[in-house]
């Protein structure tokens, strides 16, 4: 596929990262970039949203966020289409590998505060509800119909990661 679509980058090497997501197999290419490939149906559209939003919420947000390269389209029999991005270097967190706790806390509530105060009324509506499966599922067994509702702004803020 890589060849086909962006032959300058078929030379690359290209080493699969192991991830604990489940909506995409990550693969990194090259020293800059990180190839996207959906793996569930869930995870469709998501390179269209992250081509809309992330280079809109880049310039908002305290910490460096991926910026979108290309999107490839389905071929070779991989059937949806995928993305690449630009590779940010760093670690998974963990009380292991950060030096600063207390930095890295005041770091991450400062970019969910930056994200929080972003207008998000032309966003994409929120279609993926896993998330609310636990919650209604723990609510029956308690005898209630269905979860608290959690309409308002709080649960349209959904677009972009």
């Amino acid at each position: 596929m890589l060849l086909g679509q962006f032959p300058e980058w078929a030379e690359l090497p290209i080493e699969r990262v192991p991830s604990s997501g489940t909506d995409h197999a990550m693969y990194r290419l090259g020293d800059g970039r990180a190839v996207r490939l959906p793996r569930i149906g869930d995870a469709l559209g998501q390179a269209d949203a992250e081509f809309r939003w992330l280079p809109r919420l880049a310039p908002l947000l305290p910490l460096e966020i991926p910026a979108p390269i290309a999107k490839g389209t389905p071929a070779e029999g991989y059937p949806w289409e995928w993305s690449v991005c630009r590779w940010i270097d760093g670690e998974h967190a963990s009380m292991e590998n950060i030096a600063d706790p207390q930095r890295a806390a005041a770091d991450l509530g400062r970019f969910v505060a930056a994200l929080q105060g972003i207008d998000t009324d032309d966003g994409p509506a929120r279609t993926d509800r896993r998330a609310e499966a636990p919650l209604q599922s723990a609510t029956r067994r308690r005898g209630r119909a269905s979860p608290p509702s959690t309409a308002g702004p709080a649960s349209r803020a959904t677009g972009p990661p």
